[in-house]
């Protein structure tokens, strides 16, 4: 049983008469405007409801109240999944004006709303272009839609960290991009070994001063999915990002550092162009075994420089491969990075992703969660009936208010008569 005010009937029924029998009555529109509050809870309910509530903007035609029930009507729409029918009424509420008593034009007080309902629709259709014209118009007022709009235009450039190819084949470079056109790549040839004893993280090698070195390697490559850029809308580039294979003629083994850049956004990777393969072994206790092989027909290989560091370490552990192709290396605190290099281009390298060693001392710690923490506001259906709501609440005072009125003045009369 839902009871609002004076106005009873149970879920299911027919609701299409009882209007029809008091569409005189003014607490109809607070009834019809209570049960607004209800769509997003009672999903069974709500088509009903606003089937017999379809006539009910032409039988109450001042502005405030037609236009209340086509927005609830709307939304009830787009809450069912009925997105063509919810769009079509959000448009008109997004644009129309109305004529105060004053006769000034003014907009509906539900437009910041539709826009940002109509914005949601284009978005989960993954229509870039509308989805943006719509949360630029209420970016301010709601900020999901404003972080919406920074997501949907944001801009991404990456390159893998180490790309492997083998001596005589092009290298194979991957290029991952979000709302980019175009990038510029550059490619110079390294000493890896030095580059990682210098830098100690391959995070930072775009930083490595080249000046004086010439690239190898010079060339403009065509990004995928630059919808935001000026491709068809329905493209899947404003909202994925895309992968673009480009081949390298790098066939002399080595080790190679890219750089890309697109607009504002830089990006770098290593390619190592190499015969040999490395095999790790990783121990928790921070022991890691290493065995050099060649790829080609998996024989070991004997003296090679191999260096070995953790993310904890300050410094590497090195030494060579013995006839097993074997180094091992203890104290690894961390997650392990295996370097290795034979002759003077022949490179291999191992990034692992396991901690070793003993558990790393913090500073501070996260409190557990408690039965007390602060629960974070989270956004639902109510905020988009606020001025639906509003308005019924004003409607609910004023009756409130005749109401008291009217005891008043039975009161004052039965006063008067005892005092005769």
């Amino acid at each position: 049983m839902l009871d609002f005010g004076r106005v009873r009937f149970r879920r299911g029924s027919d609701v299409g008469p009882r209007l029809r029998d008091f569409e005189q009555l003014v607490e109809i529109l607070q009834f019809a405007l209570c049960l607004a509050d209800q769509i997003l809870r009672e999903d069974g309910f709500v088509k009903s409801l606003f089937d017999a509530l379809d006539s009910a903007p032409l039988r109450f035609r001042e502005p405030r109240f037609a236009d209340s029930f086509h927005y609830s009507k709307a939304v009830a729409e787009w809450s069912l999944g009925h997105d063509d029918a919810a769009m079509k009424m959000l448009e008109r509420i997004a644009t129309v004006e109305y004529v105060d008593e004053a006769g000034r034009r003014t907009p509906s007080v539900n437009r910041a709303l539709a826009w940002y309902i109509l914005g949601q629709i284009h978005h989960a259709r993954r229509e870039a272009e509308q989805a943006c014209a719509c949360y630029e118009r209420v970016a301010e007022q709601f900020p999901d839609a404003r972080e919406a709009l920074l997501w949907i235009r944001e801009r991404q450039l990456s390159l893998p960290e180490v790309t492997l190819a083998r001596p005589g084949e092009k290298a194979a470079l991957v290029v991952t991009s979000r709302n980019l056109r175009q990038a510029e790549l550059l490619v110079y040839p390294v000493d890896l070994m030095t580059l990682c004893l210098r830098e100690k993280n391959l995070s930072r090698i775009a930083n490595v001063n080249l000046a004086g070195i010439a690239p190898v390697i010079r060339a403009t490559v065509a990004l995928g999915g630059a919808a935001a850029a000026g491709a068809p809308p329905h493209e899947p580039g404003a909202f994925l990002a895309s992968e673009s294979k480009v081949e390298l003629d790098l066939e002399k083994p080595g080790a190679y550092l890219v750089l890309a850049r697109a607009e504002e956004h830089h990006a770098s990777g290593l390619v190592l162009v190499t015969p040999l393969e490395l095999q790790v072994k990783e121990d928790a206790s921070g022991r890691v075994r290493t065995h050099v092989l060649r790829q080609k027909d998996g024989s070991y290989v004997r003296d090679v420089e191999v260096k070995v560091i953790g993310s904890s370490n300050a410094a590497f552990v090195a030494g060579s491969s013995d006839p097993r192709g074997l180094f091992i290396a203890d104290g690894i605190h961390g997650a392990a990075t295996v370097i290795a290099r034979h002759g003077g281009d022949e490179y291999a390298f191992y990034r692992g992703t396991t901690h070793l060693g003993p558990p790393e001392l913090q500073s501070g710690f996260i409190a557990a969660p408690t039965g007390n923490a602060e629960k974070q506001p989270q956004e639902d259906g109510d905020q988009y009936f606020k001025n639906v709501l509003d308005l019924n609440r004003d409607l609910q005072n004023k009756r409130q208010q005749q109401l008291q009125d009217e005891i008043r003045k039975d009161r004052k009369g039965v006063q008067i008569k005892q005092a005769q």
